[in-house]
């Protein structure tokens, strides 16, 4: 949690405190997933109100996908 609070500048009480920790480490692509990437890139360009963040596709840790978010947030503001 000590972690998630200095990603996310948070420094209160935690409500909910549940974790799963993977016992093979991080799930791996599969053997398409350029592909899938290469499709999901033509449609995104094809559609500007369409936004699409997540571990699958900008990265595989938390602080990865926190960093996307940030990102895309300033995109879309």
């Amino acid at each position: 949690m000590e972690e998630l609070e200095d990603l996310l500048g948070h420094k209160g009480e935690t409500i909910i405190d549940n974790h799963y920790r993977w016992s093979k480490g991080i799930p791996q692509f599969n053997l398409n997933h350029s592909d899938l990437l290469k499709a999901i890139e033509n449609f995104k360009n094809s559609n500007s109100n369409f936004h699409l963040i997540g571990n699958y596709f900008n990265g595989v840790s938390v602080s990865d996908c926190i960093q996307k978010s940030r990102e895309l947030v300033k995109i879309i503001n």
